[in-house]
């Protein structure tokens, strides 16, 4: 198995991942810090960005389009769950992420 293409089942993986965990109720447990939040979503997404450039190098903006979508996907979705809210906030710090991903994968 390639670089590539291990990337590329590590990419899939982690959607799973965050997709599950953005979706189900949250813990209780209290943030520790103003803007912890915030803090996974940027590091959640550029963390997807950054495997997903390695797993996709020649579709950078794919990925970066598909996490954008997945990223709004999840916002609207969270609509419809106890416990959870919708944040336009959130989809900004995903935005960020994807931004940081992809810079720190292209060096």
């Amino acid at each position: 198995m390639s670089i590539q293409q291990l990337a590329k089942l590590v990419f899939w993986c982690c959607c799973a991942l965050v997709l599950w965990g953005t979706l189900n109720s949250p813990s209780g447990i209290a943030a520790s810090f103003p803007f912890q939040d915030k803090l996974l979503h940027v590091g959640a997404f550029a963390t997807l960005a950054w495997i997903g450039y390695l797993g996709y190098p020649n579709r950078l903006i794919f990925v970066a389009i598909g996490l954008f979508g997945f990223g709004a996907s999840i916002e609207i979705a969270q609509a419809y769950i106890p416990a959870r809210s919708t944040e336009f906030a959130d989809l900004l710090a995903d935005m960020f992420g994807i931004v940081i991903g992809l810079a720190a994968a292209s060096r």
